[in-house]
């Protein structure tokens, strides 16, 4: 937690130095109210008729923020500002910090008194995935969350928000272990971690004949890592409200306990059909091999946006096959995945691909592709070979709607507006011919059965390319109805 002292509030001034010591405390109570009040917005809770108070979206690790910065000027203002439990209901752990003092969180907590609370347990700087601590600071780090559970484990539920972020499964509190009873305001459960390094969905073993006794009626998203998600299944229920689903950091024949299977996902999401997602994302997970099929026939469900993170292609092409297509899917996010393999036409109207490896071929998914909007961000793969096949390369600009067709014949995906970020292995020579050879290509029927049309490049905007030249910019700005180039 921020440093912080934990002595019980005594509204005395010995600490207080200077001017500030000389303030009234009536005068201070409301110049801490203004700088509270700009830190929430008010909104309408479901739950409730009356307005209730929300936290701005920060960073939790932000060096300016509220009640912590305020509190740490001296402790003549932490007591007065003990005295309100409004300003505690943001109660922020940062365990890489320097070791935090159990009786200050456990202060917090008091502190706020029985108002709902957000709460976030994180680390000061992100990490790459899999990264793994030493022994040392993974005891530590276990440590630290288990200071936080013995204070939190009796008030989750009045929480709203609980995130935990960590680098150890290990780490992570155990949902079936930890959360009991039912939480009527939580609406945000994060548990999520960069390693799986453990057999157990949290710190224990679990008893599977636990009876289940936690509820979250108002549950809208949900993040867990996979063994918590394969251990808390139940907590979903029917999931009415849930609008965003993630579940990261699983390794095959780790967990003898809680094995997950990719039908458990699937499970969960045809239990209320109609749910609609907005967001449905995986992340460095490897699932159990399972040879039973997919339950295909089922109305379509509705997913907006997903998000495949490490995910091997055979996984990618199982999920949205089993999911299905409908309009309300617009967007697809591919990182550090082996999209090279996929073998699934892709709808969505938007693509984005991050940090993809250079051996692999993006032709194979922009191929089966027929939406518009292409961003592509540090990915060495996008080179001149696959900026030639997206122009045409002086055959006709054209692709069977089915992604199928005589192989001699130049694939094309609609494509109008393109952005890349961090993409160094093309030249601009190659991005202007294939700009100029869609420009030039013959427009096919819109209504056509058998054809898709091609779209000229009308928006590009490309940040860390290769340099530009003078000329160059003219070209691009004649040929280019929205064109942005930055260094």
């Amino acid at each position: 937690m921020y440093n912080i002292d934990s002595i019980s509030p005594q509204l005395s001034k010995s600490s207080a130095q200077g001017p500030i010591s000389s303030l009234p405390v009536e005068l201070l109570r409301k110049i801490i109210g203004f700088v509270y009040g700009a830190n929430c917005q008010q909104r309408y809770f479901s739950l409730e008729a009356e307005l209730d108070s929300e936290w701005v979206e920060v960073k939790p690790t932000s060096p300016s923020l509220f009640p912590y910065a305020v509190a740490s000027v001296c402790t003549w203002w932490r007591d007065i500002m003990a005295l309100i439990p409004e300003y505690w209901t943001r109660i922020v752990v940062i365990i890489d910090a320097p070791s935090p003092s159990p009786i200050s969180v456990e202060s917090c907590f008091q502190w706020s008194q029985n108002l709902p609370l957000n709460v976030y347990v994180t680390r000061s700087n992100p990490l790459p995935l899999n990264y793994c601590l030493s022994e040392p600071d993974r005891q530590r780090e276990l440590a630290q969350v288990t200071l936080v559970m013995n204070s939190l484990r009796s008030n989750v539920l009045r929480c709203k928000k609980i995130h935990f972020d960590v680098v150890h499964s290990s780490s992570l509190p155990s949902i079936p272990e930890d959360f009991h009873g039912t939480a009527p305001y939580l609406r945000e459960l994060e548990l999520i971690c960069h390693v799986d390094d453990d057999e157990s969905p949290g710190r224990y073993e679990m008893d599977t004949a636990r009876k289940w006794d936690f509820y979250c009626p108002e549950l809208s998203d949900l993040a867990l890592n996979g063994a918590n998600f394969a251990a808390s299944l139940q907590l979903l229920g029917s999931p009415k409200t849930l609008d965003s689903l993630k579940v990261g950091h699983y390794k095959a024949a780790h967990h003898l306990q809680w094995p997950l299977h990719l039908r458990d996902v699937c499970s969960v999401l045809l239990r209320n059909p109609q749910m609609r997602l907005h967001s449905l994302a995986f992340e460095d997970v490897e699932f159990e091999v399972d040879d039973a099929p997919l339950p295909y026939d089922h109305p379509p469900l509705f997913v907006k946006s997903f998000d495949f993170h490490s995910i091997k292609s055979d996984d990618i092409t199982r999920i949205l096959r089993f999911v299905q297509w409908t309009t309300f899917t617009t967007q697809i996010n591919f990182t550090q995945c082996p999209v090279g393999e996929l073998s699934i036409p892709l709808r969505p109207g938007r693509l984005r691909f991050k940090e993809i490896a250079v051996d692999q071929d993006l032709s194979v998914p922009l191929r089966k592709w027929v939406g518009d909007v292409l961003y592509v961000s540090a990915s060495p793969c996008f080179d001149d070979k696959l900026l030639y096949q997206l122009g045409g390369g002086g055959s006709p600009l054209y692709i069977p709607r089915s992604g199928g067709g005589d192989p001699h014949r130049q694939f094309v995906c609609p494509l109008g507006k393109l952005y890349l970020d961090g993409c160094t292995n093309f030249s601009v020579a190659a991005l202007k011919q294939m700009i100029k050879g869609r420009l030039e290509a013959r427009f096919l029927d819109r209504w056509s059965l058998e054809r898709i049309i091609v779209y000229p490049i009308v928006q590009l905007t490309v940040s860390g390319g290769p340099p530009l030249r003078i000329e160059d910019r003219e070209w691009l700005d004649a040929n280019v109805q929205h064109f942005i180039w930055e260094p």
